[in-house]
């Protein structure tokens, strides 16, 4: 026997957005031999064949007419007709059976074949997608109001006008948007007012180093006859800041020889050397929290061993000559002496001086001073309340003031606009909230934090109606975020419901934002949020990529400059995500 092979092409239109296409082989026996009969009654039986004269409206609709040799005569010719036809009828009913049978599984489960593919999202994480996605279309105009912020309000030192009126501003834009509950002023009294220039003189801090060359030979510097040249005195002029709540010099200056040392330990040991001399305390940067006991602490320090002035290398990794401010500390029976800081070049400088062997004398004028009677100033406060349980509060903020040398866009304007936007964002997503989420914005901060206490003591004052669930400070930074760290009063873990919310915080921050890093851990908060943590509140602190903030931390190069608009906007997200999240719990 010879076989033919021979195929057949068959479309089944389904639906007016999915055609199924299939091809049909078909292998005949031929009894005998001969040459084809005419094939028009069986080209025009086939559903999809065209007219057999037709070879180009076959060709366009891709069909190979199936062709038959001639049978022969009698009855066997005619049972092998019947025998083929029936065998072409039984493939084209299982064809339309099996088409039939693809077709009704896919409109009775296509739909659910799709969604299985699609993981499902709940509301909460809809809303932490809206969150981040708003907050990025929004970074510039994020960004732009910190830029007005700080360029009309910089410097807002305790006590200063400054502050006041950046306080007024905000509510004043608070309640022209119209998005924000209940914005208003909280009074703050017994705010620090320590003024940089008490007098008119400027600038009020600076010291001249003076010493001699020793780049003659020594019998020219130690000739005694009064024909050689005279030794020359070398004089330097380095920038000085004093340090936040230091008293000043006299207006003459104070005026001694400079001792060198690198820590603690090395002026306990060279404790006779120190007095009647000013003490420059020359400490690498390791870490914030190691090395800014030196600013802090150190003119007690050099003060117990009988000096009469104090430097500090300024507390930053990195400088381009621009020393850094910050608060210090005086301790209670331990003589009051100025308290000032230098630039990390001059201090290397003065090392290397005293490394070898050349005495220098300092002359150190500081003309700050504290005022006589505290001043007053405002914090700032602003909701949404909770639908369901509007007296319990999560609260999100950052600090109001500033030092005095820039214009405090990193420290802390950047944390008080991403608390702020946060709060905006949620307002303008209409997120359904269970629990009351508050912005505030604490005064002074950097000289002692009255206005961290004056909220503290207004939230657990008697008859207070609200209980604070969880309050976290932004504070280090408008960075990258890269977690949140958490405290409870008593150092353990938290409870229950408030772990298991922060733990769902963090999976939404990371999957909205992007940020598989991003991690929910022990150890943080802020001191803003300190005096509730003493009440029993647990508390947080926004963590970011902050390689670069001690580079302009407290010193005249915090400017908005430096702040990424998306970063802002990534800290804005991850603050209204971690107090729905917290708020919905």
């Amino acid at each position: 026997h010879t076989h033919t092979h021979t195929h057949t092409q068959s479309t089944v239109h389904s639906t007016p957005h999915q055609h199924i296409t299939m091809s049909l082989s078909v292998e005949l026996d031929e009894f005998t031999t001969g040459e084809p009969e005419d094939t028009s009654q069986l080209l025009s039986s086939d559903p999809v064949a065209t007219s057999p004269s037709d070879e180009e409206s076959s060709a366009r609709h891709n069909v190979v007419p199936i062709v038959m040799r001639d049978e022969p005569s009698g009855v066997c010719g005619v049972a092998s007709r019947h025998v083929w036809w029936l065998g072409a009828l039984l493939v084209l009913a299982g064809l339309a059976a099996g088409v039939g049978l693809v077709m009704a599984f896919s409109g009775s489960f296509g739909s659910f074949g799709n969604h299985s593919s699609t993981p499902v999202v709940s509301p909460e994480e809809e809303s932490a997608h809206a969150l981040a996605t708003l907050a990025l279309q929004q970074a510039t105009e994020m960004w732009t109001r910190l830029a007005f912020f700080t360029d009309h309000f910089p410097a807002r030192l305790g006590g200063t006008d400054n502050l006041r009126e950046a306080a007024r501003w905000i509510v004043q834009r608070m309640q022209e948007d119209g998005r924000l509950e209940s914005p208003r002023l909280q009074p703050v009294s017994g705010v620090p007012h320590w003024l940089r220039a008490a007098s008119d003189i400027s600038p009020p801090d600076w010291a001249v180093a003076r010493f001699a060359s020793r780049a003659l030979p020594d019998h020219q510097r130690t000739a005694p006859n009064a024909t050689t040249r005279a030794v020359p005195t070398l004089q330097r002029t380095i920038q000085v800041v004093s340090l936040g709540g230091s008293i000043g010099t006299p207006e003459q200056g104070i005026s001694a020889p400079v001792l060198v040392v690198g820590s603690e330990e090395e002026l306990k040991s060279r404790a006779a050397e120190a007095r009647g001399r000013i003490v420059l305390f020359d400490v690498p940067f390791t870490s914030y929290g190691v090395t800014v006991r030196y600013r802090t602490k150190g003119a007690v320090y050099a003060a117990r061993v009988g000096a009469i002035a104090s430097l500090v290398r300024s507390v930053t990794p990195r400088s381009l000559g621009t020393p850094h401010t910050g608060l210090m500390e005086y301790e209670e029976g331990v003589e009051r002496i100025p308290h000032g800081a230098i630039t990390t070049e001059d201090s290397a400088w003065l090392r290397r001086l005293s490394e070898a062997g050349t005495a220098v004398d300092l002359s150190l004028y500081m003309h700050c001073a504290s005022a006589a009677l505290p001043a007053d100033a405002f914090n700032v406060l602003a909701e949404l309340r909770g639908a369901e349980l509007p007296d319990e509060v999560v609260v999100i903020g950052g600090h109001l003031d500033s030092w005095d040398l820039a214009t405090g866009a990193y420290d802390d304007g950047g944390g008080l606009m991403a608390a702020w936007c946060a709060l905006e964002l949620l307002a303008q997503l209409d997120v359904p909230l269970r629990r009351t989420v508050r912005m505030v914005a604490w005064a002074d901060e950097e000289q002692g934090g009255s206005g961290a206490e004056e909220y503290a003591r207004a939230a657990f004052a008697d008859g207070a109606q609200q209980r604070h669930v969880f309050a976290v400070e932004s504070d280090n930074g408008v960075m990258t975020p890269t977690g949140l760290g958490y405290s409870s009063s008593d150092g353990g873990p938290l409870n229950a419901t408030l772990a298991a919310a922060l733990s769902r915080a963090e999976q939404l921050v990371r999957t909205a934002l992007q940020l598989s890093h991003f991690s929910v851990s022990q150890g943080g908060g802020g001191a803003d949020v300190t005096p509730l943590l003493r009440q029993g509140v647990p508390v947080g602190g926004l963590h970011v990529d902050s390689e670069h903030y001690f580079d302009y931390h407290h010193s005249a190069a915090d400017t908005v400059d430096k702040v990424i608009p998306e970063e802002l906007a990534m800290c804005a997200a991850t603050l209204a995500i971690v107090s729905m999240s917290v708020a919905n719990a």
